[in-house]
């Protein structure tokens, strides 16, 4: 029996050699008639790697989110630097939202008032447009939107339509992100992608680079990057774009109030905003069930939005008010 296997094992390679050594042993003190299948316990195995792989791979996790963070945060800084003096147009407003007189807060106030129906105003949902215009370089403005179960902010180009249905998406000229249900998170882009935050922002940030045809979001506290619509064609002026929602029978009463921004002198380098805009379109590749890719949704004077197809064909489950 010795023989026999030192014949057979004597062309194993490493790491079977051990593996070998201590089958001699055995087999060198096993008395006839004994069961082979104890040898297992004399056998001495390679060690596994498994345990070492999974702690490197959580390491460079955690050096790679401390490094995209510093870049997202130098990120803010720097887009922080064009914050504009935004105030909401009450000739644009839904004739239920109600506005601070100076032009700063904005909430639904469930009545409807009686206000002519000028070209510019939306005639049936809670939008409202700011004041001012931008029809090229860059621009930012924060708005708080703590205690809020829902809300709309982005910006949208002055041809949109503005009576009767509204359809969110860059296509209708709108590019926005909505909060939903106190938790629910998404962008409106084609198609939708839904969000899943860290924490929920209390103040979110809105960046637009007129000629590079971008518009970011920024969880301003966190100096978080929410979401980033890319390679957009801006070819006319945009408003900033502001909806509060329905008040919901007072839960969501609190205002989307616009707030002056702590501007910061620090700026990253050309460099490091490559490589934070490399990183986003890693981070935020979405990998979306069928539920989950949607187009722009029409909304109706109550705010609810219109069950629509998507791309597989089936019914998406309905959205909540705009």
């Amino acid at each position: 029996m010795n023989e026999f296997w030192n014949n057979s094992l004597s062309h194993c390679p490493p790491p079977f050699i051990s593996v070998r050594l201590n089958y001699r042993t055995a087999l060198s003190t096993c008395r006839p008639g004994a069961s082979l299948w104890k040898l297992e316990d004399n056998i001495v195995r390679p060690p596994s790697y498994e345990g070492t792989v999974v702690r490197a791979v959580a390491q460079l996790e955690e050096t790679l989110s401390e490094e995209m963070k510093k870049l997202i945060e130098a990120e803010l800084k720097r887009v922080q630097q064009y914050a504009e003096d935004v105030t909401l147009d009450p000739d644009t407003a839904s004739p239920k939202l109600v506005l601070s007189d100076d032009g700063k807060q904005v909430n639904h106030g469930d009545v409807r008032k009686n206000l002519p129906d000028n070209p510019k105003r939306f005639s049936q949902c809670p939008i409202v447009l700011g004041k001012q215009s931008f029809s090229s370089g860059r621009f930012y403005f924060e708005v708080q939107v703590k205690g809020k179960t829902e809300w709309t902010l982005g910006v949208a180009r002055e041809s949109i339509n503005r009576k009767g249905d509204i359809t969110l998406s860059p296509d209708d000229g709108y590019w926005t992100i909505w909060l939903r249900n106190g938790n629910e998170y998404k962008a409106l882009d084609d198609p939708s992608v839904r969000l899943s935050l860290k924490s929920q922002p209390e103040k979110v940030g809105v960046f637009v680079d007129y000629e590079e045809g971008l518009v970011s979001f920024y969880d301003v506290a966190a100096a978080a990057l929410i979401y980033s619509f890319t390679g957009c064609s801006f070819t006319e002026k945009l408003y900033p774009y502001f909806s509060p929602c329905n008040n919901d029978g007072g839960e969501n009463s609190t205002p989307l109030i616009i707030c002056p921004t702590k501007v910061r002198l620090t700026a990253p380098s050309p460099g490091e905003v490559q490589t934070l805009h490399s990183l986003f379109l890693i981070k935020r590749t979405p990998l979306l069930s069928g539920a989950e890719v949607s187009a722009g949704r029409p909304a109706n004077e109550n705010g609810d939005i219109a069950v629509t197809k998507n791309k597989g064909g089936f019914p998406s489950s309905p959205e909540t008010d705009l």
